[in-house]
């Protein structure tokens, strides 16, 4: 039997230590799964995930400043809660809500 695993639903965490980015769409399955991100504060990410509340952001691209996300991440593992992060999901980045953003843009 072939089983398809998708691995952000059985990690803890997702790494995302790009120094240029859009908006990864590595990052939005995350979110979908409810993997908690840790990432550098770099394109459309910024937007995305706040500090603590959704993720964990870098000050920087410096390596000091994402291992010191990597560590609150660590220290704080139960801060940001899984189902939160599949909610979030869904109220932005779903197919569905997607479709009404761009319907609502184009009646503008």
């Amino acid at each position: 039997m072939n089983k398809i695993i998708n691995f952000h639903v059985v990690s803890d965490a997702f790494c995302l230590s790009s120094t240029y980015e859009g908006m990864p769409i590595s990052l939005i399955e995350a979110l979908a799964c409810g993997c908690i991100p840790i990432c550098t504060p770099v394109g459309g990410i910024i937007n995305t995930i706040e500090n603590g509340k959704n993720g964990y952001l870098a000050q920087s691209l410096s390596e000091n400043d994402y291992y010191y996300s990597i560590l609150a991440y660590l220290r704080n593992k139960d801060q940001v809660k899984r189902e939160a992060l599949t909610q979030y999901y869904f109220s932005n980045f779903s197919i569905e809500e997607c479709t009404n953003k761009y319907l609502s843009l184009y009646k503008e």
